[in-house]
């Protein structure tokens, strides 16, 4: 029988699940090869052109999404120029964004209901004597806010622990990170007063964590006091790198104990928080199904689901306010196939989440071995459950502990590698111009529900209920 908690046990933003574009996706720079088998990267290697942001069915489709915040940040923002004026960067600069890529990321996040949260650059273009200078920075602001453009979060630097082993050849410590960040702060300060500052965001590998450690030493000494303490996590890692902590399987984030790893570095970078920065937000500022692109033929199939599911679940009920998927579209982890515009299975998942799913957060178990989640609907005045079968091989009969009114959206695939994804029976299609289907559920005053092997659902209460 599932068993809600009375009182919610966290409560999330309404943008809780967002996504990004990578700056590498934006400027045309290096980025994950297609071809996994021969291209050993650590940060891409497939030269591709500068992202079209003008794609009709791709702004429907992110509309769908809505409201969230679209992060344009990843390695490559930290070697970014931000060219508003004729001036050339300097050798420590590995790309430019124009201010024309700069005007269609705007236009795209207004039309479609997004916030802007933008990564600004950490790296050793702006740093003299290692200590970062604001000047580019400083051109930039200043000509966004003379257009008008609306940034509401800032983030600071991609991932500082890991510069010294993504071609950066250098280092920066946590101390001389805090430092930067009291710059950035002041400049932020004055020129979009209000907006928001996410900093930190080490990246923490399976059973290693953050190797390289800066966060801790950071947040010790920010006297800034940022306002979202930003971190990132990929559960396993692609083919593509030649180094693996835990290299991508098929089966592997089936596994629950697997599935639950995530909670380990969520605990630990939430204790160091506590301590330092209470007044901060937590931000899962980047995640993907594997880290360099994501898996083929694993992180743009169905099985992808249970992992992206779960860790939204697991994430929201221990209180982190925000989680941003890599990516919107491109290389194997994106929720859309760049090329074709295809939706892959966590699209279909993510839009379901945001059509369903509210900003209070339960405590939710089940007697049955399944995964189970709950949280307000969206209109706040019942509950939604996430039911989760891990099991390949048995169907999980689900006792749901009364008769009231519900709706079943029950998703499921042909096959657990394969892109189908199936809505209570239904082939989900999305039409030429990315307007969704109708997403209809199956009503029923039944006591229990089926869970069939490999299999999901969401269960909204019809009445006006709460956790009893």
């Amino acid at each position: 029988m599932v068993s809600i908690s009375r009182e919610p046990v966290a409560l999330i933003s309404d943008k809780f699940l967002s996504f990004t574009v990578d700056m590498a996706q934006v400027v045309g720079r290096d980025w994950w090869h297609p071809d996994t088998r021969r291209i050993w990267s650590l940060t891409g290697a497939n030269h591709t052109e500068p992202f079209d942001f003008s794609r009709k069915r791709l702004r429907n489709m992110a509309k769908n999404l809505a409201p969230a915040f679209l992060k344009i940040g990843g390695t490559k923002s930290d070697d970014v120029f931000y060219a508003v004026d004729s001036k050339n960067p300097g050798k420590d600069y590995g790309s430019v964004l124009t201010m024309d890529m700069w005007g269609s990321i705007n236009d795209f996040a207004k039309e479609c209901g997004l916030d802007l949260f933008f990564s600004i650059n950490a790296g050793k273009g702006p740093r003299k004597n290692k200590q970062w200078t604001g000047d580019n920075a400083r051109e930039f602001l200043e000509y966004s806010k003379e257009k008008g453009y609306e940034i509401p979060v800032f983030g600071f630097g991609n991932e500082p622990n890991g510069y010294i082993i993504k071609g950066l050849n250098w280092f920066v410590s946590g101390r001389q990170y805090a430092r930067d960040v009291i710059k950035v702060r002041e400049l932020i300060d004055e020129l979009y007063p209000g907006s928001r500052l996410a900093a930190g965001s080490s990246s923490f590998w399976p059973y290693l964590g953050e190797f390289f450690p800066v966060m801790r030493q950071f947040l010790k000494n920010n006297t800034s006091k940022v306002d979202i303490v930003a971190w990132h996590h990929y559960p396993q890692q692609s083919s593509r790198i030649p180094f693996a902590t835990r290299r991508a399987k098929p089966f592997l984030l089936l596994d629950p104990k697997k599935l639950d790893a995530v909670s380990r570095w969520a605990a630990k970078v939430e204790s160091w928080k506590e301590k330092y920065s209470p007044s901060s937000a937590l931000w899962l500022a980047e995640t993907g199904h594997a880290q360099a692109g994501g898996e083929p033929g694993l992180s743009d199939t169905f099985v992808s689901g249970f992992w992206w599911l779960d860790q939204l679940g697991l994430l929201a009920k221990k209180g982190q306010e925000v989680v941003v998927r890599q990516t919107l579209s491109g290389a194997h982890y994106g929720l859309i196939d760049d090329e074709s515009l295809d939706p892959n299975p966590d699209y279909w998942n993510s839009v379901l989440w945001k059509m369903l799913m509210g900003t209070k957060v339960y405590d939710a178990e089940s007697k049955e071995d399944i995964r189970c989640y709950a949280h307000s609907a969206r209109d706040e005045k019942s509950i939604v459950l996430l039911l989760l079968n891990l099991d390949k091989e048995y169907s999980k009969k689900i006792d749901l502990g009364n008769t009231l009114p519900k709706e079943v959206f029950m998703l499921s695939s042909d096959d657990l590698f394969g892109r189908n994804v199936f809505l209570n029976g239904k082939l989900l299609r999305i039409s030429e111009d990315g307007t969704l289907p109708d997403l209809l559920p199956v009503e029923t005053t039944e006591e229990s529900i089926e869970l069939k092997p490999t299999s999901y659902a969401f269960i909204r209460f019809l009445k006006n209920t709460s956790p009893e």
